[in-house]
């Protein structure tokens, strides 16, 4: 991966939903996966991804960087 190839995780604290997404500015798109458990207690795995466009862009000096 590069700067161009990122992947973003997280869980939700207030649902019991997992999110892994991957996004990929070459390609202009982005695709992931929901992971969830719904009120029945079953697993759900749910696909997503869009097209994606930047907006803009962020400059950091390098004793600055972001977490």
């Amino acid at each position: 991966m590069d700067d161009n190839q990122y992947i973003f995780c997280w869980r939700e604290f207030g649902l019991p939903v997992s999110t892994v997404f991957f996004y990929d500015w070459y390609q202009m798109r982005s695709t992931g996966k929901f992971f969830a458990i719904g009120e029945d207690g079953k697993f759900a795995n749910t696909p997503a991804g869009a097209l994606i466009n930047k907006l803009s862009l962020a400059f950091y000096p390098l004793n600055a960087q972001p977490l």
